[in-house]
């Protein structure tokens, strides 16, 4: 019965037809570029927000107008963007930014995937992918429309730089 499915079955595979046309650690030293260059961007987006919108300041309980003139409490711009690029630090009331980065890890396994994914034609694992991500953070994006377009922002900027950066390093017979 396995033989029988595996000899009808039309779906493309993720594994075979493609290969790298440069070694690995090569690969994955561009994504780390293009991970960092996306996390530069994002990180002034969010220095904005933090700055001039006290985002991360929602858990003190202020008023949005409070917020926004409490935007000196993440210190001076250099400061405030080192915070958002890092992915963690604290202001002076003690509101917190946590992500220690994670997002950035997050980032560099899709930009190491994606260009495999779009090669062998699995464009539907991102798509849901990026669903998954999206439902996750929800409640959250309903308060803060801001956070929500960085995260769009990231996405397009992952799959733009996997489309025309990284995926001419992979090579082979596409699927499909």
């Amino acid at each position: 019965m396995i033989d029988l499915l595996a000899e009808s079955s039309s779906v493309p595979s993720i594994v075979d037809g493609w290969k790298l046309s440069i070694g690995a650690p090569a690969y994955l030293g561009r994504c780390f570029v293009a991970v960092l260059g996306v996390r530069l961007v994002l990180s002034l987006f969010k220095m904005f927000a933090m700055k001039l919108d006290g985002e991360h300041l929602r858990e003190l309980k202020l008023e949005p107008e409070a917020r926004r003139k409490e935007g000196n409490e993440w210190g001076g711009w250099w400061q405030c963007y080192w915070k958002a690029f890092v992915g963690f630090g604290q202001n002076k009331r003690g509101a917190r930014i946590d992500d220690h980065g994670l997002g950035a890890v997050i980032g560099m396994c899709e930009l190491a995937a994606y260009p495999i994914l779009i090669f062998t034609n699995q464009i539907p694992i991102i798509g849901g992918w990026v669903a998954i991500k999206t439902a996750g953070h929800w409640k959250q994006w309903t308060e803060s429309r801001k956070s929500f377009n960085r995260f769009l922002f990231a996405n397009l900027l992952n799959i733009g730089v996997a489309f025309s950066w990284l995926l001419p390093f992979v090579q082979g017979r596409p699927a499909g």
